[in-house]
């Protein structure tokens, strides 16, 4: 068997999905939990983890921060749980620089 590149696939290795399936999950992955979004395209949501790592990996590695000067930083928790999350902005831009 033989496999052929064709011009709406990625070039990275194993790569299964379209650009398109692959907006498709970034999408939803917004608005839904994995799971969800696996039962709704009918795929493991181990692969489609895959996707959106692939995606946010490149995002961050692609980031110019040479411009920040100053940051702001806020934290919040979940109730009784203790899951914290802390947001690092740039105040002049206000862009998210990384959570």
């Amino acid at each position: 068997m033989m496999r052929v590149n064709v011009p709406w696939a990625l070039d990275k290795p194993k790569h299964y999905f379209t650009l398109h399936f692959d907006a498709l999950v970034i999408a939803l992955a917004k608005d839904m939990p994995m799971n969800a979004v696996s039962r709704f395209v009918d795929e493991h949501d181990t692969r489609l983890w895959r996707i959106l790592h692939y995606y946010v990996d490149n995002a961050i590695a692609a980031q110019d921060l040479s411009y920040v000067t100053k940051i702001n930083t806020d934290e919040t928790s979940a109730k009784r749980g203790h899951n914290f999350i802390t947001i690092f902005m740039d105040p002049e831009q206000k862009n998210v620089t990384f959570a």
